[in-house]
């Protein structure tokens, strides 16, 4: 399902905790989505980086090796961000 990047920040920072292993497949298409983001499409910077951060505190939160597969997504979204 494809998400604008205010849908998918929306998803992804109304679930937390053990509630993301509920709607894990939601959770990481959201993060996928907010990675695959343009820098022009995001209208709200500072939400847009807390939701990221929002995401990835969950990894670090359940030591969930499902990290490894946003090892692309981020470095190619490391790489658009990069030349702004």
């Amino acid at each position: 399902m494809s998400r604008t990047i205010e849908e998918a920040i929306s998803t992804l920072t109304s679930l937390g905790g053990d509630a993301v292993s509920d709607r894990y497949h939601d959770f990481s298409q959201c993060l996928e989505t907010l990675l695959l983001a343009e820098p022009q499409a995001v209208i709200q910077f500072e939400t847009y980086h807390a939701a990221l951060k929002h995401g990835f505190s969950y990894y670090y939160w359940k030591w969930d090796s499902r990290a490894l597969d946003f090892y692309e997504p981020v470095n190619r979204a490391i790489e658009r961000w990069g030349v702004i």
